[in-house]
């Protein structure tokens, strides 16, 4: 009687090993992946960190890379291949050939040293280089929904000093959450130490309820992303907990819980990827 061995010649393994090659050749793009780097400081930090997070998991991607213990956040669009190779036993195994890479600002645009404590900024919603609690506004004061920062920023100014005089000198780039009498909340950059207005939006609000909005109090719909989602990072600094989330449709959320005002509030961000 016959025999059939199930082992494959060494022809037909190398003919299997270029043809599965050539098929799953692959460009993957449009996938979110959060993740963490404790050791990553400047600009090429977050890029390296985050080719080698892409190789280990081979997927290219837009991959948000954070410093939990620094106030820094890179993200870096990786564009590459994926190959899966396969030996002469026919064990196979997928590999990612990195393109090319580019460190972004949360708007698309080529990022710079200074652009991550920014990105920081924008995708924790507040800062966490400097601790200033929630900044609620009294009864009287103005609304958010169609106001301008030339009717905002001198009651925003007046109850930071209200809180501590010494807020009347916050540095530049400081972000604050405001909270206004009908439960809206938004945040704000100090655009200048020593002006007539020196609050301005960062462009993020919310209702009373947690939903973003825009200046108008409107909802805000979801962008208009696509693509997988991979990856969370708790992260705490100076008495604030942090759950930073990859979601689906290139959508970065943010959970922000402050103890000490008794907030908890989420934002979900569109990243160009």
């Amino acid at each position: 009687m016959e025999s059939r061995s199930n082992n494959l010649s060494p022809f037909w393994t190398f003919a299997l090993t270029v043809l599965m090659t050539l098929l799953s050749a692959t460009s993957t793009a449009g996938d979110l992946r959060v993740i963490q780097c404790s050791t990553c400081t400047v600009v090429d930090d977050f890029r390296a960190s985050a080719v080698a997070s892409a190789i280990s998991k081979t997927f290219p991607g837009t991959y948000v890379v954070t410093n939990p213990d620094v106030p820094l956040t890179g993200i870096v669009k990786i564009v590459g291949t994926r190959r899966q190779l396969c030996d002469s036993n026919g064990e196979c195994w997928w590999r990612l050939q990195i393109l090319d890479t580019a460190v972004i600002d949360e708007d698309g645009q080529p990022a710079d040293q200074e652009a991550l404590a920014r990105i920081d900024d924008a995708l924790y919603v507040v800062s966490r280089k400097t601790l200033v609690g929630n900044v609620v506004l009294p009864a009287d004061a103005p609304a958010f929904e169609g106001g301008y920062e030339e009717l905002l920023s001198s009651p925003i100014q007046a109850q930071l000093i209200a809180m501590n005089p010494a807020f009347n000198l916050l540095e530049k780039n400081t972000v604050v959450t405001v909270v206004f009498p009908n439960g809206t909340k938004a945040t704000f950059r100090k655009i200048c130490v020593l002006c007539s207005i020196p609050w301005s939006w960062t462009g993020n609000a919310w209702d009373s309820q947690g939903r973003r909005i825009d200046r108008n109090g409107n909802l805000i719909a979801s962008g208009p992303g696509s693509g997988g989602a991979d990856g969370v990072v708790d992260v705490s600094s100076q008495g604030r907990n942090y759950r930073l989330t990859a979601q689906p449709m290139c959508t970065f959320g943010t959970q922000v819980h402050d103890p000490a005002g008794g907030m908890t509030y989420t934002v979900a961000r569109y990243i160009p990827c």
